[in-house]
């Protein structure tokens, strides 16, 4: 049986008493660690990790950053001005938009509300429409740059078709 000093008292008494003999004190060995230092750990560790993601959360809703999405979208390209440095390069045949919606009435009426916005732009849009096969595609012209956004079944897609 391993005998440690009491950290009150100064006598000694087992490693594995929860309070000391003598005079009554709790936890009397001065090397057994804290109850609550495992839950203080955590806490740590926990605001630790937290900090940096409440920051990245909150820096990210002020600059307009979209965790989901990297490329501009549809409606980012009429904004697009010819010479302006910043814009990003659109080359024919990229892919600016792939998603999939529940259903083709979902998707069509993303692609209708994409289709007013551009047209409030000034963008001429022509729309193809065929419920049967439940397709929709729209094709816009805005300076210079033919752009296709599409609805087939589910699957939204928006590209560059030329320049």
């Amino acid at each position: 049986m391993a005998l440690v000093r009491c950290r009150e008292c100064g006598r000694q008494v087992s490693r594995r008493v929860r309070t000391c003999p003598h005079c009554g004190i709790g936890n009397p060995d001065p090397g057994h660690s804290d109850p609550g230092a495992r839950l203080r750990k955590i806490r740590f560790w926990f605001i630790v990790f937290s900090i940096p993601i409440v920051f990245l959360h909150l820096w990210g809703g002020k600059v307009g950053w979209d965790w989901k999405r990297s490329t501009p979208s549809t409606t980012e390209l009429a904004e697009k001005k010819p010479g302006d440095r910043e814009s990003p390069v659109y080359r024919a045949g990229k892919v600016l938009e792939d998603r999939t919606y529940m259903d083709y009435a979902e998707c069509d009426s993303v692609a209708m509300v994409v289709a007013q916005k551009l047209k409030q732009k000034g963008v001429e849009i022509v729309l193809e429409k065929d419920r049967a096969a439940e397709r929709t595609i729209y094709t816009g012209l805005h300076r210079g740059v033919v752009m296709r956004f599409s609805c087939d079944g589910a699957r939204y897609k928006s590209e560059i078709i030329a320049e």
